[in-house]
C-alpha cells in the first residue's frame, strides 16, 4: 500500500483490479470441499492455519460466499476524505 498514486478499476492500467463474483463463489466452493476432506480431524488451531493457507494459495481472501451476493460487483469505492 505504499503506492500513493495507484488506481482501482477494471482497466489494464489500474494498479488494483476488481474481483469477479463468479471467481469468489468458485473459491468458496473449493474451500468448503477442502474443509470437509482435509481438515476434518485436526486440532482447531491447525484447521484455521490449513484453511488460511489454502485460501492464500488460491490468491483469494474468500472463505464464505459474499453476503451481498452478485450485487457486490456493482459496489463503488469512495475516495477517502
Amino acid at each position: 500500500m505504499k503506492n500513493e498514486h495507484g488506481t482501482f478499476g477494471r482497466d489494464s492500467t489500474c494498479t488494483w483490479k476488481l474481483w469477479s463474483y463468479d471467481q469468489r463463489v468458485k473459491v468458496t466452493k473449493f474451500v468448503e470441499k477442502y474443509k470437509q476432506t482435509t481438515v476434518v480431524n485436526k486440532p482447531l488451531k491447525q484447521q484455521r492455519n490449513l484453511v488460511t493457507n489454502f485460501i492464500a494459495s488460491k490468491h483469494s481472501r474468500e472463505e464464505f460466499e459474499p453476503v451481498l451476493g452478485p450485487v457486490v460487483d456493482k459496489a463503488k469505492c469512495e475516495p477517502l476524505h
